[in-house]
């Protein structure tokens, strides 16, 4: 300290060769995550090495994990070091990693053959570590006008295999339509104006009258129409 200035000098004291290691360990599965598409991960250790022998400069950590697929959940993980660009030691970490990525979610229920739009979707900070065989979606846009195969309640994250590409009804396409006069059905044939999927309201044209109607899609190729 001099004059009217003031210097403060923090000091952080050094790292033990067990915390160098686990940094290390972080360093590589952080970017094997992220070359898998997360945006960031939680690394949490459930077991270290018994004994971790003193480091020395120079030295080189990789990754020797032997796993197919992606990094997520419970794994072993095997830190390789190396000096002179040969292996010198390897220690065995068991792992639970938690990599999040922000994901497709319903943001309201979207039942089974309904077409998604946009406006009933989300997106949310996802651990995609918890989702397994499955890929989940990450752009709304793309997710928004196609079909849901099952019944997808509100913050469920949506996959790739949730949907299909095409709806109940699509446009031009022949299709049933069912009068439900209250105490009778009466069945006809009508050319779709417009897609839709289960629950939508679609256009329809009857084939033989000509006429134009709005109908509730109710099946593949089917729209039933109220007749008061």
């Amino acid at each position: 300290i001099g004059g009217s200035e003031e210097t403060l000098v923090l000091f952080s004291p050094p790292l033990d060769d067990e915390e160098i290691l686990k940094r290390a360990v972080e360093k590589l599965v952080g970017d094997r995550v992220g070359e898998e598409g997360a945006d960031y991960c939680e690394v949490v250790y459930r077991s270290s090495p018994r004994e971790i022998r003193p480091l020395k400069g120079g030295t080189e950590f990789r990754d020797l994990t032997r796993r197919s697929g992606t990094y997520g959940g419970s794994m072993l993980f095997t830190l390789g070091l190396f000096r002179g660009g040969r292996i010198e030691r390897r220690y065995a970490f068991s792992l639970d990693v938690h990599p999040f990525r922000e994901v497709v979610v319903a943001a309201a229920y979207l039942p089974y053959g309904k077409t998604i739009r946009e406006e009933s979707l989300r997106l949310r900070m996802v651990d995609v570590g918890s989702i397994h065989g499955a890929t989940p979606c990450v752009d709304p846009g793309r997710v928004a006008g196609l079909v849901a195969k099952r019944n997808i309640s509100p913050g469920e994250v949506i996959t790739e295999r949730d949907l299909q590409a095409d709806p109940a009804v699509s446009r031009g396409e022949m299709v049933d339509i069912l009068y439900d006069s209250g105490a009778v059905w009466v069945k006809g044939k009508g050319v779709a104006i417009e897609s839709g999927g289960i629950g939508d309201r679609v256009r329809v044209k009857n084939v033989d009258s000509g006429k134009t109607i709005v109908g509730l899609v109710t099946g593949d190729h089917r729209v039933a129409v109220s007749v008061d």
